[in-house]
C-alpha cells in the first residue's frame, strides 16, 4: 500500500468523528494510521505500507503528522520493520519525541537514500525546496547559496507595489501559462487591498476559465489559499503577507512559508512576491529583508 501525502493522515478523533458521522460507528478507537497498518497486519504471508511524507504540511483539521504513524508502529505492530529516512529528524517533520522512541527499537532502521530531496514537477529548479528549507530554518548564508544556484531559472522577487506585480506577471506568462494571486490564509489585513481571503474562491471557475474572466486566476482579483490551490498550482504564482502588528513576528514568517510550500513549490515557473504594508517597516523586517533582499533583488 502507497500513502502519499501520509503526514495529513486523521488522528483518533478525526477519524472516529467521520466513522461516527458516515459510517454510524460509534466509539471508534483507531487514528487512521492505525487502523491501515491493522488492516494490513490481517495478511498472513508479508505486507510493505509506503508513506509519502512532505514536511509541514498537516495543515487541516484533525491531520495528525508523521509521528502517528510511527507511534502506532512502536505501540501496537512491534513485529513489524521500519525504514526510516535519516532526514526525517529535520525540525519541518515535526516527528519529535516519538522519533527518538523509535529510534531504540529493534526494527528500525534509518537509510539517507530514502529522502527525496528533488521535486520531478520542480525540475527547472532543483534548489527550491533547498533554498525554502534554509529560509524557514533562518540559514542566512544557505539560503543566499540556494537562491544563486536557481535565480537564473527561477525567477523571484519582492515589490510592495500590487500593480507593479501584476503588470510583470502579465507581461511574463507565455501561452496559456497559468496564473494567478495566492495569499495566506490567515492574511485577514490584506482587506485594504481588496483581497479578502473570507471569500473563497469556485476552484472551477479559478483553474479553468479564461483571461476575460472575473473569476478566472488570470483576472489577478481574487486570491486563493493555500487549502484551496494545494494540487493545482498556477503556474506563475503572486503571494501576499500581512499582519495587523507593528513588527514581524515569526509566526507571520512561517505562515508566509506554509503558503509557499503549500501552494507553490511545485509551479514550473513562477515568481514569489511579498506585498507588506508601509508600517511593518520595522527592525525585525529590516532583518528579514537583510537576509533575503540583498540577493533577490
Amino acid at each position: 500500500m502507497i500513502f502519499d501525502e501520509a503526514q495529513r493522515a486523521w488522528n483518533l478523533k478525526q477519524t472516529a468523528s467521520f466513522m461516527l458521522r458516515k459510517k454510524r460507528v460509534a466509539g471508534f478507537a483507531d487514528s487512521e494510521p492505525e487502523f491501515l497498518i491493522s488492516y494490513m497486519d490481517r495478511h498472513k504471508d508479508w505486507a510493505v505500507i509506503v508513506c509519502l511524507v512532505g514536511g509541514g504540511q498537516e495543515i487541516n483539521t484533525g491531520e495528525a503528522g508523521i509521528d502517528a504513524w510511527l507511534d502506532a508502529v512502536n505501540r501496537r505492530f512491534p513485529e513489524w520493520e521500519m525504514f526510516i529516512s535519516s532526514k526525517l529528524t529535520d525540525s519541518e517533520y515535526a516527528a519529535g519525541r516519538v522519533l527518538e522512541i523509535v529510534r531504540e527499537r529493534a526494527r528500525t532502521q534509518f537509510d539517507d537514500s530514502l529522502h527525496l530531496a528533488v521535486s520531478m514537477r520542480s525540475f527547472r529548479a532543483e534548489n527550491v525546496s533547498a533554498f525554502v528549507k534554509s529560509l524557514l530554518d533562518c540559514e542566512k548564508e544557505r539560503a543566499k547559496r540556494a537562491f544563486d544556484e536557481l535565480s537564473a531559472r527561477y525567477p523571484i522577487a519582492i515589490t510592495r507595489d500590487l500593480n507593479a506585480a501584476k503588470e510583470w506577471i502579465r507581461a511574463r506568462a507565455r501561452g496559456t501559462e497559468r496564473f494567478g494571486l495566492v495569499a495566506s490564509s490567515k492574511a485577514m489585513r490584506l482587506k485594504p487591498h481588496a483581497i479578502d481571503i473570507r471569500v473563497s474562491v469556485d476552484p472551477v471557475h479559478y483553474f479553468l476559465n479564461g483571461r476575460d474572466d472575473t473569476r478566472s486566476s488570470y483576472y489577478l482579483e481574487d486570491a486563493a489559499t493555500e487549502f484551496q490551490v494545494q494540487g493545482l498550482e498556477p503556474g506563475i504564482t503572486t503571494i501576499f503577507a500581512a499582519t495587523a502588528g507593528a513588527t514581524f513576528r515569526t509566526p507571520i514568517i512561517e505562515s508566509i512559508c506554509a503558503t509557499l510550500i503549500a501552494s507553490c513549490l511545485h509551479a514550473r515557473d513562477k515568481v514569489w512576491w511579498f506585498s507588506f504594508r508601509p508600517a511593518m517597516q520595522t527592525i525585525p523586517l529590516a532583518r528579514l529583508r537583510s537576509t533575503i533582499q540583498r540577493s533577490i533583488i
